[in-house]
């Protein structure tokens, strides 16, 4: 898929055009979340899950593999029906979603065909290409010779060149640099090694302080104002 084409897939509705119903806040909260309960999922024993959130917080939701973690999160984003209720800052209503949002999948699929164009695309303020290796230095990516410019480096086929956690960090720089109100990450760092985990989990809030993140990673207990436990 062509760059040009790509960029058609990156949403700018905002939430009042959602197709959710979407309830709105008065008080300074930027998400509250009500006996919620995914379509099919019948959580903490079918009374759902409840939590309030505010600017700044980071909630760690953890639970065992398969409950519906990541159900919690689409219904959220309004890509799946739910029971209970999701409601926002009322300031959030009319932007559009991509600047309210930032999700992460567990397996994220790279938007473009190098790595500059994975990390900018549909950018507003792209990052000079120094800024850019830099910050790939530092999350542990290593050039496979020295003429070798990483940000030329093609990931058409990113299971023979990137490896999986390669790939986590690139989506997750992609989200970061939308500089979103709330992020989302779904086992953000499951496949990277504990140094990259580390760099990468001091490098997110640099970018987004609001962040709920699913995670079995005990190094992100240290940064969290609310634990979430589902069953």
């Amino acid at each position: 898929m062509l760059v040009e084409e790509i960029k058609g897939v990156l949403d700018n509705a905002s939430l009042v055009g959602s197709s959710q119903n979407f309830d709105y806040l008065e008080n300074e909260s930027l998400l509250k979340v009500q006996k919620l309960n995914p379509e099919n999922c019948s959580l903490n024993n079918g009374e759902g899950i409840n939590f309030t959130f505010n600017n700044k917080d980071v909630l760690v939701i953890k639970g065992k593999s398969g409950i519906g973690k990541t159900s919690v999160f689409e219904s959220i984003l309004g890509m799946k029906n739910y029971s209970g209720t999701v409601a926002f800052s009322k300031n959030l209503a009319h932007l559009p979603t991509n600047q309210i949002f930032a999700y992460v999948p567990q397996f994220p699929m790279l938007l473009g065909e190098t790595i500059r164009e994975c990390l900018t695309i549909g950018l507003e303020n792209i990052p000079s290409d120094d800024e850019l290796r830099q910050i790939l230095s530092d999350i542990g990516f290593r050039k496979i010779s020295d003429e070798e410019d990483i940000l030329e480096r093609q990931v058409v086929d990113a299971a023979e060149i990137i490896s999986g956690g390669e790939i986590q960090k690139i989506a997750i720089l992609h989200a970061l640099f939308r500089r979103p109100k709330l992020m989302l990450l779904d086992e953000p760092t499951s496949a990277m090694d504990k140094a990259s985990s580390e760099s990468m989990i001091q490098l997110i809030p640099n970018y987004c302080e609001s962040l709920i993140v699913i995670s079995h990673d005990n190094k992100w207990d240290k940064f969290a104002t609310q634990h979430l436990h589902v069953s």
